[in-house]
């Protein structure tokens, strides 16, 4: 009997960043998959129907649908299960270009964010987090955003009749996304040292957990000298995000990034604000991963 285990979910802390220019770089060492090798699945749920009959047929309605993560992530690491929620002939959407469409035959299996280090999720404000475990969930996208040359693509999945599936794939540019004035901020604050520490609140608030008691979250406020010791992660060159159907108002005067690894519970938040000169600012930083 085939057999398929409701993913765990991992978040795993990365050891080093890979900051890379655009162009002019050595070329990027592909990174494995960290799923391809690890048992992923428990036992509470089959592939198999009642009648016996595969995955490998039409798709029906399994474990890993409640939860876009659990789903996601069984997407990316099982290529058999890929195929068969990809919706074919998968549309091809690009900016200014007739859609093309890819035929099951052509499709290259694909590990969307998991053979990275980490991904992360955009927000505008904290009630916003709370959609990340709605559980009447439609529609989401993985979302691929270049710093450097402000393009964009995005995996736009759809669930319907309880299946998630994916609709199509979109390519455009920063514009479109709505975003562009808050991420070309964000790329030379997570490049450029001496503007991040322009752009910090004085004091900065933190939040994280007690050293001597890993149960309880300690909530002070920091220099910039300690902020310059605490080193977090701040992804450089892209952002993989996953948007669960977040506003990403570009009136918005906050916005929050959720930085997840992919492995063990890491998990750095950075709150940011359109101070009263109307510049970005970095107000409030989370480092309460496990």
């Amino acid at each position: 009997m085939i057999k398929i285990t409701k993913i765990q979910k991992l978040f795993v802390l990365s050891s080093c960043i890979l900051i890379m220019a655009c162009g002019g770089s050595p070329k990027k060492k592909v990174e494995e998959n960290v799923y391809a090798n690890e048992e992923l699945y428990t036992d509470d749920f089959i592939l198999e129907d009642s009648l016996g009959m595969d995955f490998s047929g039409e798709p029906y309605h399994m474990g890993v649908d409640e939860s876009f993560d659990d789903f996601v992530f069984a997407y990316a690491a099982n290529p058999d299960f890929q195929a068969q929620r990809t919706k074919f002939p998968l549309p091809v959407i690009e900016e200014n270009l007739d859609s093309s469409f890819l035929d099951r035959n052509n499709w290259v299996v694909d590990t969307l964010f998991t053979d990275k280090a980490f991904y992360t999720i955009l927000f505008d404000k904290e009630d916003d987090m709370d959609m990340v475990s709605q559980p009447d969930l439609t529609d989401a996208r993985v979302e691929w955003l270049y710093l450097c040359d402000k393009s964009t693509k995005s995996y736009n999945f759809k669930r319907t009749n309880a299946i998630w599936m994916l609709e199509s794939i979109s390519m455009g540019h920063l514009e479109e996304y709505q975003n562009e004035e808050f991420v070309k901020f964000y790329g030379k604050f997570a490049t450029d040292t001496v503007f991040q520490l322009s752009r910090l609140t004085h004091p900065l608030e933190y939040v994280t957990t007690d050293p001597e008691d890993d149960f309880e979250i300690l909530e002070t406020v920091i220099d910039s000298n300690s902020w310059r010791n605490l080193k977090p992660v701040l992804p450089s060159t892209k952002l993989v995000n996953i948007n669960y159907g977040q506003p990403n108002n570009p009136k918005s005067k906050t916005k929050i990034l959720a930085v997840k690894g992919i492995g063990n519970g890491f998990s750095n938040v950075f709150f940011f604000k359109l101070n009263r000169k109307g510049v970005w600012e970095l107000f409030k930083f989370e480092d309460i991963g496990v």
